[in-house]
Parts: C-alpha cells; structure tokens; sequence
C-alpha cells in the first residue's frame, strides 16, 4: 500500500513540477492538498499508535505489538481512504494540466468524498 501511495504522491509531484503555468483548478487542489495535510495530521495526533504502526508497516516489518495496538476506531477512516484520494488528486493534477476544468472539478469531488468517509 505504502509502495502505491509512494507512486502516486510522485505523480502529483511529478505533474505539479512540470505545469508550467496555473491550470483553471489549480488554486482548489492546493486547498485540497492542505485539507488532506490537516487530515492526516490529526489523525496522526490523535492515534499515536497508527503512527508506530505506519512507521513499521514503512520498514516492512511490524513492530512488536502493532496489530494489539492498532487503532480499530472510525477514527483512523480518513487514512484508510488515502489511496482513493490520492488517485483522485492525482487525475485532478492531469486534467488542470490539460486545462480540462470538468474533469479537474470531477476529480476533486472524488477525492473529497474519499477524504471525508
């Protein structure tokens, strides 16, 4: 998971450094990228143990207690979606690149939507 997640985040970045100009969404998938910033960092705050777990999940290895300790809570949702929302990001990117605002808006609901469940 962590391995894809990587992958897609270096789209993003890799798209974002080769627009050389701003698309027609490009200030709304800055604002989205920093609701997704705020997410994960609540969500790390408030599940110290997610972020022992991610950190060995990260590593390859779980770390001893992880699983006894992982949250279970609706709470730690938000990141269990991030794949879904960064895919979404991802398509928004390419389609502001492309100058396609409808699919740049499209993208961006999906990803708030999976940001949000």
């Amino acid at each position: 998971m962590f391995t894809r997640l990587s992958l897609v985040t270096c789209s993003i970045l890799l798209a974002s450094l080769m627009m050389a100009h701003a698309g027609p969404c490009t200030s709304d998938i800055e604002r989205l990228k920093s609701e997704i910033d705020a997410k994960v960092k609540a969500q790390l705050a408030a599940n110290p143990s997610l972020t022992e777990t991610l950190t060995a999940s990260a590593k390859g290895q779980p770390s001893p207690g992880a699983k006894a300790n992982a949250p279970n809570t609706k709470s730690s949702a938000p990141l269990e979606n991030m794949g879904a929302v960064y895919l979404a990001l991802a398509q928004a990117v390419g389609a502001d690149a492309l100058g396609d605002k409808g699919k740049c808006d499209q993208a961006l609901t999906q990803a708030r939507s999976a940001l949000n469940k």
